[in-house]
């Protein structure tokens, strides 16, 4: 795995009806990838 940009991400996630084409929820969480490869789950 190469890291071009190490730092911290936000992941985001939507639950959405597929019926209605409405968002039910949304979740985040935070990476911190490292320039070694290693990520970690930040702020949980």
């Amino acid at each position: 795995m190469k890291i071009i940009k190490p730092g911290i991400f936000e992941v985001r996630a939507s639950l959405v009806n597929p019926d209605k084409g409405e968002v039910i929820d949304v979740k985040s969480s935070f990476f911190d990838v490292k320039i070694t490869g290693s990520v970690r789950d930040e702020f949980r």
